[in-house]
């Protein structure tokens, strides 16, 4: 019997209503009401053979049909449905012919005899006999196993989503205690989809594609598995990005995706691990992001049935501009080498466009930029000096909803670790010459204004002295001042002092932008004091940070504290004049620094 799907007939949907085929987790609808039509050449037909004749020959001839004018024709008049019956006939033989020739093609590509081999054996086997489905459908939400989930927020094209054909073997049935049972039938199919468009990218920057996947089936079994994914990073913390090495133009990472069995249970997985140098040209702050590592995978389900959650983690180096003024963040190559690098990547895009006017004198250019770029790449690779971090979380939001779906992006820092051994600052940074500890990495969400730090008092810097942003991320580090001696009951002087870079959002932006907090271990969050014992409190009312390059031994940081008074109740000492504090760090100190040295004085 061959079913075709102009308008498949009410004997087609009163005998298939809702039924399904479900292979190792992936389901394939075959429902009439969900077939494709309207396509051409890629509508679904459902074929059953149980005749001892190659099925190419059955659908060379009609006669050998069954009913095809209730299965196949469904015009009324008699001439049309001879004219349906033969364009099905002359597609379906075209299909097959086309298979059996692919397969036994030694010239073809391994994937497409692959794809063919089992289409030419049911095509031209005698003896096969059971069910084919050819262009069938996935259902929307069920159709992937839970693992996958979230790679169905990736398919943009919906319209060519679909498995090529899906069958069944005739099923055996044997005796068994005087009764007749259907054994276990075989199971085979295959879905092979591409995807080469463009996404359009959200207001973060971000867009998921599944570029392909491949999904072969043989012996109710997952035979072959490949998939490649696009993550799009237009933006990387908040400020626009240009991949460095990218051969499609694009701002994407690719990750490769796998299959993985444990005792029988087929897991999936994506990831990937290289170099994708992500420069950051706008930016006043970072040179380069060096993604190294990512990966992707699905939430477990939450209450929200409709609410599907996709987790991009990423792996990295963080490559910081040196401001030469007050070198905080403190990670970073020495050079302006990563500009350079822009500027060669910037020439091979150009190069590559100019193949258009003169091809010969283009391709002459972009073979010498390109070496070009490849020598700056090496040298990147080969910097030491930046910053290693981990499991930076994007999350994707994918709410379905009446048959739609809606994608929405977001940073989730939390979970954002720091490899200080495997990190190395720059001789001359703040980072080198005080003894910081990272305490957390610090995302001002503007969205979120109430989780910003709070207790911070602004530090004037040789970049200013501006107040917090809304937005923005940093750094918050402990600062281990050493000891107030008896008074505090020889406990660590530690204060917190805060870091935040204000990102280059749209490109305004003329200079770096920065705040500086420092905190003390006060009682209540009082910023300008700091507790001894009872009711004594160490009071200060500014703070300044100094750097002084003059040194011959190197450049010198100086934290300065003005106008320090130790008040008892309302009364002050001393009671006139003025007292400042300045710590300082070992000028000769380069990747280690553990001590600081304070000097004080007052003047009347």
């Amino acid at each position: 019997k061959t079913f075709d799907t102009n308008e498949p007939p009410q004997v087609i949907k009163e005998h298939f209503q809702n039924n399904q085929l479900t292979i190792q987790g992936w389901t394939f609808d075959l429902n009439p009401d969900n077939w494709r039509q309207g396509t051409g050449d890629t509508d679904t037909v459902l074929l059953f053979k149980f005749l001892d004749k190659p099925l190419i020959d059955i659908l060379k001839d009609t006669a050998l049909w069954e009913q095809p004018e209730v299965f196949v024709g469904t015009a009324t008049d008699a001439d049309e449905r001879v004219k349906e019956i033969k364009a099905v006939r002359d597609r379906l033989v075209a299909f097959f012919e086309n298979a059996i020739a692919t397969a036994n093609d030694p010239n073809a590509a391994e994937k497409d005899r692959d794809n063919a081999a089992p289409l030419a054996r049911v095509g031209s086997s005698t003896f096969w006999s059971g069910m084919i489905a050819l262009n069938v459908k996935l259902p929307v939400g069920t159709g992937m196993p839970p693992d996958l989930k979230a790679l169905e927020c990736g398919i943009q094209d919906r319209d060519n989503f679909y498995a090529q054909y899906v069958g069944s073997n005739g099923t055996p049935i044997l005796p068994q205690n005087g009764q007749l049972v259907a054994e276990q039938s075989s199971l085979f199919g295959l879905l092979d989809y591409e995807d080469n468009s463009v996404p359009e990218t959200g207001p973060l920057g971000y867009a998921f594609q599944v570029a392909n996947l491949r999904v072969q089936f043989q012996n109710s079994q997952i035979t072959a598995f490949s998939s490649e994914v696009n993550l799009t990073l237009d933006k990387l913390f908040d400020e626009a990005t240009q991949l460095l090495n990218s051969r499609s133009g694009r701002n994407i990472v690719i990750l490769q995706g796998f299959t993985e069995e444990h005792n029988g249970v087929i897991t999936y997985g994506f990831s990937f691990s290289g170099e994708n140098y992500f420069a950051l040209p706008d930016s006043h702050i970072l040179n380069n992001v060096d993604i190294v590592k990512a990966t992707f995978s699905t939430d477990p389900p939450g209450n929200d049935t409709t609410l599907t959650i996709g987790r991009f983690t990423l792996w990295g180096r963080l490559n910081f501009r040196d401001l030469e003024a007050f070198d905080g963040l403190s990670f970073g190559s020495d050079t302006s080498l990563s500009d350079e690098v822009l500027t060669a990547s910037n020439l091979v895009n150009r190069s590559a466009r100019a193949l258009e006017d003169d091809y010969q004198v283009g391709i002459d250019t972009l073979n010498q930029a390109s070496a070009e770029l490849q020598q700056k790449l090496d040298e990147l690779a080969n910097n030491e000096q930046f910053l290693q971090f981990s499991k930076l979380s994007i999350v994707m939001n994918c709410k379905h909803t009446n048959g739609t779906q809606d994608i929405t992006f977001s940073v989730e820092p939390s979970q954002i670790a720091f490899d200080f051994a495997r990190s190395k600052a720059r001789p001359h940074s703040l980072y080198s010459k005080f003894p910081l500890k990272l305490t957390n990495f610090v995302y001002l969400d503007p969205a979120q204004p109430d989780n910003k730090p709070k207790g911070y008092l602004t530090v004037k810097t040789p970049l200013g002295s501006g107040s917090m942003p809304d937005s923005g991320f940093g750094f918050n580090f402990e600062f281990n001042l050493g000891s107030l001696g008896a008074l505090s009951g020889s406990a660590q002087f530690v204060v917190n002092l805060l870091i935040i870079w204000e990102p280059n959002q749209d490109g305004s932006q003329e200079k770096a932008t920065t705040f500086v907090g420092l905190r003390l271990p006060g009682i209540g969050g009082d910023v300008l004091g700091f507790p001894l014992q009872s009711v004594l409190k160490l009071s200060f009312k500014t703070v300044e940070l100094l750097v002084d390059s003059t040194s011959a031994s190197g450049t010198a940081y100086l934290l300065k504290i003005k106008k320090v008074a130790l008040k008892f109740f309302v009364l002050s000492f001393p009671p006139n004049g003025q007292t400042e504090i300045v710590i300082f760090g070992n000028p000769d100190a380069t990747d280690s620094n553990d001590a600081v040295g304070w000097y004080a004085a007052y003047a009347k």
